[in-house]
């Protein structure tokens, strides 16, 4: 059996390769497929990441580390979204 922190670096792994692909074929389908592919790997690893939790934490202290997580996926998310959004605008054509 494949504990879940291996599971996790698989999945992480596998969003990652995906990405890079697209980025060094650059067509418009890799994008997405590698978008799409990423982004179900790393929802995936969700399940792994409360599993853990589940384990190695006291019952009282679960939910606090379980919403930090999901928040700062959440924000990291939002962060980079409008980075990306500032670059984008502020130089359309070389991308």
């Amino acid at each position: 059996a494949v504990s879940a922190a291996t599971a996790i670096s698989y999945l992480y792994l596998l969003g990652t390769l995906s990405l890079l692909i697209a980025a060094l074929v650059q067509s418009k389908l890799t994008l997405i497929a590698g978008g799409i592919i990423c982004s179900i790997s790393l929802n995936a690893a969700v399940p792994f990441f409360t599993h853990i939790i589940y384990h190695n934490y006291p019952r009282e202290r679960r939910g606090t580390l379980f919403s930090r997580t999901n928040m700062f996926r959440v924000a990291t998310a939002a962060v980079f979204g409008y980075l990306s959004g500032l670059m984008l605008t502020d130089n359309l054509a070389a991308y």
